[in-house]
């Protein structure tokens, strides 16, 4: 039970993390004073492109953290990580060109 608990804390602390983080990605890249380095890993334009690397590098971040305490107690660490990782990535361009499509109309 403890450890269940344990799992979901985590789990949504690292929502709110990616969530957050991702969001102050979104503007990071001017604020920096439009540094190359910083736009390798935050959005430097509006496109669809750009936007995914907003949901992929912070939850990337997060498993690096969350890997220490969870590597004994969760056998599929990486392929769970993967998998909401990619469904990340492939919800964003999903939403964007299905709003683009009802908009346009």
């Amino acid at each position: 039970m403890l450890k269940d608990r344990k799992l979901l804390v985590l789990e949504i602390t690292g929502t709110l993390f990616i969530v957050f983080l991702g969001t102050a990605l979104h503007f990071t890249f001017d604020f920096s004073g439009r540094n190359p380095i910083v736009g390798s890993f935050s959005a430097v334009n509006e496109s669809v492109w750009e936007h995914l690397k907003l949901p992929f590098w912070p939850a990337l971040l997060w498993m690096l953290i969350e890997i220490y305490p969870l590597r004994k107690t969760v056998s599929n660490f990486f392929t769970a990580k993967a998998i909401g990782t990619i469904v990340m990535i492939v919800i964003i361009p999903a939403v964007f060109y299905a709003y683009t499509s009802f908009t346009a109309r």
